[in-house]
């Protein structure tokens, strides 16, 4: 089979993802270290647009008050 054409969505492009990415984040630091969604879906909007792991450790110092650490 060969593709004729490879579509990138560049988020919002085809996909709008963002919304579903900042759910999951801010789910997943409320079951992990206890802070209120609504804390970390700002942090995550503030801090959008840079590299993941940058990103993550971003939100972790703004609702935390420390980064994430390498582990």
């Amino acid at each position: 089979m060969r593709y004729r054409a490879i579509v990138l969505d560049w988020d919002g492009t085809v996909v709008l993802s963002l919304d579903l990415k900042v759910e999951n984040a801010a789910e997943l630091f409320a079951r992990c270290f206890g802070v209120a969604p609504e804390v970390v879906r700002r942090s995550y909007r503030r801090h959008s647009g840079i590299p993941r792991r940058a990103l993550f450790e971003a939100i972790s110092e703004d609702c935390r008050g420390r980064g994430l650490g390498e582990a």
